[in-house]
Parts: C-alpha cells; structure tokens; sequence
C-alpha cells in the first residue's frame, strides 16, 4: 500500500503570499500556479468592465495585449506592466525556505519576463520551472503546461497531447483553466478549449489551475478533479492527499 503523499497548491500568487504558511512545513510538496506579479487595480477593473471588448477583438486576430494597447493606450499599458513587475522575488524565496520540492508554472503576469524567474528559482535546488515537460515524483507524473503568450487562445500542441493520452498516473498543473469547467467570469465561459480536450481524453488524475479567481473551487469531470486553486489573497489554499485522491480547501 503506498503511502500517503500530501500536496499543498497555492494559487496565483500576485505579491500577496503569506509570510508564515504553517501547513507548508508538513507536505512533501508545493505546487503553484504562478502570477507571481500582479496586474495595478485599474488596469484589472478596466479588463472585467471591458472582457467581451477584449475578447471580440481577440477573435478577430489581435492579441491581449494588442487589444489592450488599442482599448487603453499602449503607453499607458506599459506603464501599469512596469508597476506589476516590482518586488516579486520575495516569493520564491519564502516558499524555498521551508525545504520542500517546489514546482511551478507562471502566469499570464508574468509571461514578460520569464527568464528572470527561472533565473531566481535555480538559486535553489528545491525550486523548479520545468517547462511544458514532465516531473517523476513519488510515483505519480506531473505535467507542467506553461502560456505560450499572453494571448487566448492556448495554441494546442500535438505531441504533447499524444504524450499525455499515454501517461499514467499524471498530474497536470498549469495557469489557465480548461473551458467550461471553474472559468466564468460574470457568466461567461473564458477557459481553454485545448486543456478541455486533455481532460476529455488524457484523464488525468488532477488537473490544477488558477488565472480565475472567481472560479477558485473543485468539480470533478468524468475521471479528473479539476482545482481551481482561485488566489492566495483569499487566504485559502489546497491540500491535497494520494492516493486516495482526497482534497480541501484550508485556511493560510
């Protein structure tokens, strides 16, 4: 009989991470959802006013952020992106600190500078970034699906599918949620139709998600519990407990 693997996941973590996660201390790993910048109050107001503006001119070719440049002002854009991107790296070494495997994607935030977060986390040996490739822990295996642009849609990838159809006991932890499953956003659906495909046909085990905070819950889909792991300004994280598959919400 195995035994049992505790898992916290944290979700998007915006500047906002606790500084004394307790639970952290007791589980044999750390999984996050990524957003490790945050996005300036009026910029994200202006984006839930204005979503089916957005996401009308995303349809018709523009990417996000070109429809923000258009809606706002590229000037203005790149000021709000410069103010999110300060004081961040704190949180890579707050959750190294406690001494667990920590595996990470990132968010849309912080699609701009990637680099410089893989370039923190390699200053410690427990923190990862594995992009879009798989991890081998304890016996189950972890997908880590990082956004390709901050753009919508996800681009599907073939081979990766095929991968994943052909991986037991699989884990897949990313940042945006798959369509129709914990993605509403004032009624409309906003997730991923590629990822939606995966767990129609990989059947993961756990499909761990973020970007929403909205939808911060958990339902299971055919064979997979979809998380939606919402924020940690919430106060609320996941615990996670295999093989039984058992998972909360608890207070951080």
């Amino acid at each position: 009989m195995r035994e049992i693997m505790k898992i916290l996941v944290l979700g998007d973590l915006h500047k906002d991470l606790p500084k004394d996660i307790k639970i952290a201390k007791k589980v044999d790993l750390i999984l996050t959802t990524g957003d490790y910048r945050f996005v300036p109050k009026p910029l994200s107001r202006f984006q839930i006013r204005n979503l089916k503006k957005i996401v009308d001119l995303t349809n018709k070719g523009m990417t996000w952020e070109e429809a923000l440049y258009k809606l706002v002002g590229k000037r203005k854009i790149l000021k709000y992106r410069k103010i999110g991107r300060t004081n961040w790296e704190w949180q890579i070494r707050e959750l190294a600190k406690y001494k667990k495997p920590v595996i990470s994607t990132w968010g849309n935030t912080d699609i701009h500078n990637t680099e410089a977060l893989v370039k923190e986390a390699k200053e410690f040996k427990n923190y990862r970034f594995p992009v879009n490739k798989i991890v081998k822990f304890n016996g189950y295996n972890i997908f880590v699906k990082v956004p390709w642009h901050h753009d919508f849609p996800e681009k599907p990838d073939k081979r990766i599918f095929a991968r994943l159809k052909k991986t037991k006991n699989l884990i897949i932890l990313t940042h945006y949620p798959p369509y129709g499953i914990l993605d509403e956003v004032k009624g409309k659906k906003t997730g991923q139709r590629f990822y939606r495909k995966i767990i129609d046909e990989a059947k993961p085990l756990l499909f761990i998600c973020g970007h929403i905070h909205e939808g911060q819950g958990m339902k299971k889909h055919k064979k997979t519990l979809v998380l939606n792991a919402g924020n940690v300004k919430s106060g609320r994280a996941v615990l996670i407990e295999l093989p039984k598959l058992r998972a909360r919400f608890l207070k951080i």
